[in-house]
């Protein structure tokens, strides 16, 4: 998906079209999943916090103000829930936001 198509998909799911956010489910999904597995190292945990980050960007999608950007938004959601996953769990984040941003170069 290039980047004016993605803008309309985007701009489609914030008026509420729900094929659109099916969309950028399937375009994004295996992509998110893989980051979100490298960086907890559980696959059922990768599972959970990938359909807890595309519920997050779906709730909140109409705050998202540069549509383009929606693969690095949606990214950011994951590794925010990462974080969180390893302070309720007391453990030590075995990433830094290096991560992230690496992430985001590739999806550039």
């Amino acid at each position: 998906m290039n980047k004016n198509e993605l803008r309309a998909v985007v701009e489609k799911a914030q008026n509420g079209e729900k094929t659109a956010f099916e969309k950028l489910y399937k375009e994004f999904h295996e992509k998110l999943y893989f980051f979100v597995l490298k960086n907890v190292g559980d696959k059922h945990t990768a599972e959970d916090i990938t359909e807890d980050s595309f519920l997050a960007s779906m709730e909140g999608i109409g705050s998202l103000k540069e549509p383009e950007h929606y693969e690095t938004w949606l990214h950011s959601i994951a590794f925010n829930k990462c974080r969180m996953y390893f302070r309720q769990k007391g453990m030590h984040e075995p990433f830094t936001a290096k991560s992230l941003i690496g992430c985001a170069l590739i999806t550039a």
